[in-house]
């Protein structure tokens, strides 16, 4: 071993490192009174007290939140102003009727606890205050299904004649995608289209929405490579260790087995694995 280089000790200055520790003493102090608060809110909910009245017994707040839905939807359908914490509105759908939950901590470190006042039951907004949001989606539905019907037309094309004679009685140009691999969608090939391509062979032509959740591609297979291993990835050498271990095994089986077979012998598995100590008595 040989020294090429001693970088010399530095030494922080109190001033330097004031700021940083006073950092680090506030935060620890915070996370300490608010688990010492959180132990006070739980003793008085413990000798009885309701959330509001445990609350109130510590100087703090309960907030009332108007009627949501699971989304943090009010019945207009605007948003609900929530703390940001993902747990609240699970935890807001898992009690009943005038139950509370129990005190849970939030992502950033903050304590909630839920009281579910009142289960209203899911109604039917009016017409009128849905009908620009209902024709909106039934022409996206009409829409999706006019697009898939031709494109499964085109796809029978394809298959008869050519993918560059069906997209030119679509009005359209075909477009070479290039390489691709089952693990790297990106923004036309991917979900079900980029399965359907990997599990059909050469020539074949597939149909399957497009990854915008909107169009639909109609796809023909024009090759297959595979990729040579690096022998230097971890991951090859693995696969070949086991996959070596699993043929070893294999062979010695069948030798093992040949050989029981030609000496006309046969092997009580359960009484030598009793002998070994390998079985319960």
């Amino acid at each position: 071993m040989r020294v090429v280089k001693i970088t010399p000790a530095t030494t922080t200055t109190f001033e330097e490192a004031r700021d940083t520790l006073f950092a680090e003493v506030t935060e620890g102090r915070a996370i300490g009174f608010m688990a010492d608060l959180a132990n006070a809110f739980e003793d008085e909910r413990a000798g009885g007290a309701f959330l509001s009245e445990a609350a109130q017994a510590l100087g703090l707040t309960a907030h009332h939140i108007g009627a949501m839905d699971s989304q943090g939807l009010a019945p207009d359908g605007s948003a609900v102003d929530l703390p940001p914490e993902p747990a609240l509105l699970e935890q807001a759908f898992s009690w009943e009727d005038g139950e509370e939950s129990n005190l849970f901590e939030g992502d950033d470190g903050s304590y909630y606890a839920v009281r579910v006042v009142s289960i209203m039951l899911s109604q039917l907004r009016p017409l009128e205050e849905v009908r620009d949001q209902v024709q909106a989606s039934w022409i996206i539905d009409r829409r999706g299904a006019a697009l898939r019907i031709r494109a499964q037309e085109l796809a029978g094309e394809a298959r008869e004649t050519s993918l560059a004679l069906a997209a030119q009685s679509a009005g359209k140009e075909i477009e070479q995608s290039g390489a691709l691999r089952r693990d790297a969608p990106n923004e036309i090939f991917a979900g079900a289209l980029l399965q359907q391509l990997f599990a059909v062979p050469v020539e074949s032509v597939i149909v399957a929405q497009a990854a915008n959740g909107m169009d639909y591609a109609v796809a023909r297979v024009v090759g297959v490579e595979h990729p040579t291993p690096d022998p230097t990835d971890p991951a090859y050498a693995g696969f070949a260790t086991t996959l070596s271990q699993q043929l070893s095994q294999d062979m010695l089986s069948t030798l093992a087995d040949a050989a029981q077979g030609q000496a006309g012998v046969t092997i009580n598995t359960v009484n030598l694995q009793t002998v070994l100590g390998e079985a319960p008595l």
